[in-house]
């Protein structure tokens, strides 16, 4: 009885704006929202529409906050790594590259792009990363202040990989004769 209540005066105000006016819309939009089948043709496409066209992701990309958090995180993570403050000999062992934080746009989640010396046994470095995920946090949240530390997701630095295609592109023979082709007259620069 509730629902049908705040749906009634959330239509009346014109809160699920578009779509029909009137006795229709607002029976059709209290369906939606109380669970009803709904009708062909009615205005519930306009108030569900707002809601599927959202994503996680951004075409802007990350922010400046996003961007510093991932950068601190970062710095403390090659720190920890690279004096062995982790207790475990099999980690310390390793020498591992902390090439990139991305962080969720909440800040909540940190994904870690991590590639150990020579790039051998990576699946290796990455679950004693994971099992160490907690005394990394806890190491994260000494060095730094922030309200919630990030759970921490470990993956493959891939840059190196990306760096290597993109060399071997350039050297191809179709792309480097034109890139040592001379401008022609007809190309406004």
């Amino acid at each position: 009885m509730m629902g049908r209540n705040i749906a009634c005066n959330c239509a009346q105000r014109g809160i699920f704006g578009g779509g029909r006016t009137g006795r229709e819309t607002l029976s059709a939009k209290t369906r939606a929202i109380l669970g009803a089948a709904p009708v062909a043709g009615s205005a519930i496409s306009a108030y569900v529409g707002p809601m599927a066209n959202k994503s996680f992701t951004s075409a802007k990309g990350p922010t400046q906050r996003q961007l510093r958090v991932g950068e601190l995180i970062r710095r403390i993570l090659s720190e920890v790594l690279s004096r062995g403050d982790v207790h475990d000999p099999d980690l310390n062992r390793l020498y591992i590259t902390v090439g990139e934080v991305q962080m969720s746009a909440d800040l909540r989640v940190a994904t870690v792009h991590v590639m150990p010396l020579g790039g051998n046994d990576v699946e290796g470095a990455i679950a004693l990363l994971a099992r160490h995920q907690g005394e990394l946090r806890h190491h994260v949240s000494k060095g730094m202040i922030i309200k919630h530390v990030p759970e921490l997701r470990f993956r493959r630095d891939i840059t190196f990989d990306q760096l290597d295609e993109t060399r071997r592109l350039l050297d191809d023979e179709r792309v480097r004769r034109d890139v040592d082709a001379p401008p022609r007259e007809d190309d406004d620069a």
